[in-house]
């Protein structure tokens, strides 16, 4: 009954619930699966949606308004012509359709739209849209199928505001440009690798890309030029860990306390070792080859303080730490085993 009841809704039909249809609905009936595309299934499983939406249109009347002017459609609570019916399929159609973020993100939509297509949005913040999004932002409404998978993909993201991702637009879209510059060949690449991406030096920017970017510009700290000039260095750290298994694995141990999940050859890199990574290559004269030889020496260092009670609170008294017998190490540790390691001097027996 209930989708006897949606299909009259949509089509303007007197379908019974029982006995024999009139004339005009089982030409109705007849058109529909006469098509060759006709899915039976897929039908019946959208059908509910489209006449939920239908109604909340037809019912509301802001919502009803807003939703034709950014869709382009014409639907009232007269009988829906073709055209606006396929709308609503093709909207709820999509594998990600939701009828209650899309009401909640509707305005959200009009109002970034309204807010870049006006005299308050600059040039380079419109430019930067196009380019991030792969999109245009016409003169007026309504947006077409690209440009709303553009805006619907923003103002439906989980903490969207509108002001905040106004003023990230130009930082992003400059660093875009700035990766894509035949002379960052080095800066790409190694975006590309630490980021587990594919960015191209030209064509449409995908969706994971784009949270990258601005994740990296939302970052209070997020300094470009820095970003620039650590990327080569932080890229290169993570090449040379990646080639060295047993690098990797010191790596791994001795830097344990901040990596939370450790650096594998084979999967993509998470948070915490990629703040790890970029902490070290960010300083500009770190220099990857020479950090992965301190590593054994490093580690070696410690097994001999750790193996020998008198001798490991000797250098904690010395210099100031408290160097535990087993377990993981923090930065303070860290720093007077890497110094007395990278004396070219240092001979671990001597000392």
């Amino acid at each position: 009954t209930n989708l006897v009841n949606a299909f009259n809704d949509l089509f303007g039909t007197t379908v019974p619930a029982s006995g024999a249809a009139s004339g005009n609905d089982l030409k109705a009936l007849y058109d529909l699966v006469g098509d060759p595309l006709f899915d039976y299934l897929a039908f019946t499983t959208l059908l509910p949606k489209a006449s939920s939406l239908y109604n909340k249109i037809k019912n509301d009347n802001t919502f009803g308004a807003l939703f034709n002017s950014v869709f382009g459609a014409s639907i009232s609570a007269a009988s829906l012509s073709a055209a606006n019916r396929k709308a609503l399929f093709d909207l709820v159609g999509g594998a990600a359709y939701d009828e209650a973020a899309v009401s909640a993100a509707l305005p959200k939509v009009n109002s970034l739209y309204t807010a870049l297509s006006g005299a308050g949005a600059t040039d380079d913040q419109r430019a930067a849209f196009k380019a991030l999004f792969n999109t245009t932002i016409p003169a007026s409404l309504p947006l077409n199928p690209t440009e709303l998978g553009a805006f619907f993909g923003v103002a439906a993201t989980l903490g969207y505001a509108e002001g905040i991702f106004l003023a990230a637009l130009v930082p992003t879209g400059d660093l875009l440009a700035l990766l894509r510059d035949v002379s960052k060949t080095a800066e790409l690449d190694a975006f590309n690798l630490l980021f587990d991406e594919n960015l191209k030096t030209t064509g449409n920017v995908a969706g994971s890309v784009r949270k990258v970017l601005f994740g990296l510009t939302g970052d209070p700290l997020f300094n470009q030029a820095n970003l620039l000039s650590a990327l080569p260095r932080t890229g290169g750290l993570y090449t040379a860990l990646k080639s060295n298994a047993t690098a990797l694995s010191i790596f791994n141990s001795l830097f344990a306390d901040v990596l939370g999940t450790s650096i594998s050859p084979f999967f993509a890199l998470t948070a915490g070792p990629l703040a790890v990574l970029f902490g070290l290559g960010g300083d500009p004269s770190f220099i990857p080859s020479n950090f992965v030889a301190l590593l054994t020496p490093a580690n070696n260092l410690l097994t001999a303080l750790q193996a020998n009670t008198a001798v490991l609170g000797a250098f904690n008294a010395l210099f100031g730490v408290n160097l535990p017998a087993s377990g993981d190490i923090n930065a303070t540790q860290r720093a007077p085993l890497f110094g007395l390691v990278g004396n070219p001097v240092f001979n671990q027996t001597n000392f």
